[in-house]
């Protein structure tokens, strides 16, 4: 404090041996460090309280009078802004500053910039910050053009509401109904066994739409209805089959169940029986004439049916017990007795 009151007493004394107001701003100029009072500003705000003499004697050798005892102005730049606000000595405005975003100290995160005060992320190109994020404003339905704008339908397609011309809205998606078979010509019109062309669908060979009804699309086989077979409206005779896309009168070797077969091309009073495993419907269908439960059961040793390689029921052959006197043999190994004669166990 002694030597500033020295200082202050020698600026004191300079000031009143000037002969020249010239003389009297330049003492006051290299006093506060070559800064001219309220013309050019001072370069730290840590200045800017200023003994009030000091303004006294600036006034009085500018010809100004007696002025009041108030600080001194701010610098020229921080009249232009409004919120200059001093940091840490140094003028600056919290408003962009992201050192000191709102308020002194007060820094943005790596990566965001200060606007209006606040933090805000420097989001890439395309994308605009909303509410923290980083938003394509360009498709997002919660944002659609600008952040806040909610699309009811919730679709945003190049930042306005709503599908692209020549779309519909399908269940939450943009779609082109011409030729989406999923959705053709309307949403949820799907085309089975066909494809969609100009909003109508269009049936895969060998399929037709013999109903009339769009929503079933391609319903019918034309391979294989005997009521469409071919085309829509033919119908193949009682007892015949439609083989691709032709009637076909059943026979016992045409690779499907048809006519009076119990199961494919076997069973049945025309065909050959079925093995054990096939479907049948009374014992005569199969091979073992055992039908149980609609199938045709293997041949055993106790199932009281003469079947397999018996000679008669449940004996003879080469896998049954041998047979008793009066039972059928082939040969003599049949028969319990070691005789077979005409056929007969002795």
């Amino acid at each position: 404090m002694q030597q500033r009151s020295d200082s202050f007493e020698t600026f004191t004394r300079s000031l009143g041996a000037a002969r020249s107001r010239r003389e009297a701003v330049g003492t006051i100029g290299r006093w506060l460090g070559g800064s001219m009072l309220g013309v050019f500003g001072l370069n730290s705000c840590a200045q800017e309280n200023v003994p009030a003499a000091a303004q006294a004697a600036s006034s009085t050798a500018m010809g100004g009078g007696s002025p009041a005892l108030q600080p001194l102005a701010k610098p020229a730049v921080c009249k232009t802004a409004a919120n200059a606000t001093c940091c840490a000595g140094t003028y600056t405005d919290i408003q962009y500053d992201p050192k000191n975003c709102g308020a002194c100290g007060v820094a943005c995160p790596p990566g965001q910039s200060c606007y209006s005060g606040k933090c805000y992320a420097i989001c890439p190109t395309g994308s605009t910050y909303c509410n923290g994020q980083c938003i394509n404003t360009s498709n997002d339905p919660k944002n659609c053009g600008a952040c806040g704008n909610v699309c009811a339908n919730g679709t945003c397609t190049n930042g306005s509401c709503g599908c692209p011309s020549g779309q519909s809205l399908c269940n939450g998606q943009c779609i082109n109904t011409s030729s989406d078979p999923n959705n053709c010509g309307a949403c949820g019109n799907v085309c089975i066994n066909g494809t969609c062309a100009n909003g109508s669908c269009v049936c895969q060979p060998g399929f037709a739409n013999c109903n009339n009804n769009g929503a079933d699309g391609c319903e019918t086989n034309l391979m294989s209805d005997v009521r469409n077979c071919g085309s829509c409206g033919v119908t193949c005779p009682a007892g015949a089959t439609c083989v691709s896309g032709v009637c076909t009168s059943p026979t016992c070797t045409d690779g499907v169940k048809n006519g009076s077969e119990t199961d494919v091309d076997c069973g049945g009073p025309n065909c050959p029986k079925c093995a054990a495993g096939r479907q049948c419907n009374v014992s005569s269908d199969c091979v073992s004439g055992i039908c149980s439960a609609g199938i045709c059961m293997g041949a055993t040793c106790n199932d009281g049916v003469r079947n397999g390689l018996e000679t008669d029921v449940d004996c003879g052959g080469p896998t049954c017990q041998k047979c008793v006197s009066g039972k059928q043999c082939n040969i003599s190994s049949d028969c319990l007795s070691g005789v077979c004669t005409a056929g007969i166990c002795a």
